[in-house]
């Protein structure tokens, strides 16, 4: 049982949470929006790889304009050099303050999550010791099946979440299934102190602390021309050449394990058919 606690934040006022932006300005809006919902005050900082697109440069001037930081970077083009959104990190948080930092790819969002999912992350962080950081399962269950990377979506995130059977235990005075699990880039508090870097060994948590992983809500093969100009290596869900190379991949799943409020107010865990995903997205 996890103590109920309060955060240790160094600062009382707000956590800062480095958003990873290239190219899709509307979504990186639409994620900060969903944070100023959470319990937990959020100071959002956005590390920029080199974004090109004039309607993405727009939203950059407009933050900034409000007091959000931008650290602007010229683009990237493998995976390891995500790892270079540490210099933002530590300009945002100095000499490696005690108090914990957040980092997220600008499209995971917290907009259909609890108010309390990064509290219930920071709680885990300071109680599990073992877990270098902490975020949300990226949920799957209403994923359109007509989505053009559906099978590939299924077959890569059940192999390695969502084929698990959650573990339970009781935080902030209720029940919560986890899971001990990798952590790239994808939204997770880290721990002061610590450098970001890919691949972290964590924790994530399941509903209603998961978050949405916006571009599997899109049949867009390229917004605002980010299919063209994002690679490959980096980028999957949105890249044109990632989408071509494996739009024919079916799922090898029939079903696999979620975890359902039923009755209202009653988490557990529960058998999800792949048969059973919506045909189109629904509000997304």
């Amino acid at each position: 049982m996890i103590p109920n606690s309060r955060p240790s934040l160094e600062s009382p006022s707000s956590l800062p949470l480095v958003l990873i932006s290239f190219d899709r300005g509307a979504m990186l809006e639409r994620t900060i929006r969903a944070l100023e919902r959470q319990t937990v005050p959020v100071e959002a900082v956005v590390h920029d790889n080199g974004s090109t697109d004039p309607a993405t440069l727009d939203v950059l001037d407009r933050l900034e304009m409000r007091g959000t930081r931008v650290f602007r970077y010229p683009p990237i083009t493998s995976p390891d050099e995500l790892n270079l959104v540490d210099r933002t990190v530590t300009k945002v948080c100095g000499r490696r303050s005690r108090g914990p930092y957040a980092v997220s790819d600008c499209d995971v969002s917290l907009e259909d999550s609890d108010p309390q999912a990064i509290e219930m992350y920071l709680r885990f962080l300071d109680t599990e010791p073992a877990a270098e950081c902490v975020g949300p399962m990226l949920r799957i269950e209403d994923i359109p099946s007509d989505y053009p990377l559906f099978g590939k979506v299924i077959n890569r995130h059940v192999e390695q979440f969502w084929h698990k059977e959650p573990l339970w235990t009781e935080a902030l005075g209720r029940t919560v299934a986890y899971q001990w699990a990798p952590i790239d880039t994808t939204m997770a508090v880290h721990r002061g102190g610590t450098p970001f870097h890919r691949e972290k060994s964590g924790i994530r948590v399941y509903r209603p602390f998961d978050a949405l992983h916006l571009d599997w809500y899109s049949h867009d093969s390229s917004p605002s021309g980010y299919g063209q100009r994002s690679s490959p290596a980096v980028s999957h869900w949105s890249n044109d050449e990632y989408r071509e190379r494996h739009a024919a991949e079916r799922p090898d799943f029939d079903e696999y394990v979620i975890v359902v409020e039923s009755p209202p107010g009653t988490l557990r865990a529960a058998r999800h058919r792949v048969a059973d995903h919506p045909v189109k997205s629904a509000g997304h």
